[in-house]
């Protein structure tokens, strides 16, 4: 549900970039911001799907615990960035790289799913 959801929210954000926004209004560096947030959250629909398809064959807290971070990573740091883009407001960015430690936190989490799945591999 998640990764349907981010992906959807991530083709609508890219056709308001190439369709609705009216950059020339907007901050001069909105359109970078925006490009920045929609790489991010485009970027990371994938590996929610994944998840989830891991998550069918070998349930755990790691792997959810991964997932919530991918999602709450995302939310902060490409909402910040939308949000930025859109109201100029830049005060937003001071809260972007939270949403990053979010991810890197998603990225941790799946190499210790990956350790922990090797590990009993390696056991059997």
């Amino acid at each position: 549900m998640a990764a349907g959801l981010m992906g959807f929210a991530a083709i609508v954000g890219g056709t308001m970039a190439a369709h609705y926004l009216p950059w020339d209004s907007l901050d001069a560096k909105a359109p970078e911001w925006w490009e920045t947030a929609l790489k991010l959250h485009l970027g990371h629909t994938p590996v929610l799907l994944g998840l989830g398809v891991l998550a069918a064959f070998r349930p755990g807290r790691l792997l959810t615990s991964s997932a919530v971070c991918f999602v709450v990573g995302v939310v902060i740091f490409s909402g910040s960035l939308y949000v930025m883009s859109l109201t100029g407001l830049r005060i937003l960015g001071a809260i972007t790289p939270i949403g990053g430690l979010g991810l890197l936190a998603g990225w941790a989490l799946l190499f210790f799913v990956g350790l922990k799945s090797n590990a009993v591999v390696k056991s059997t």
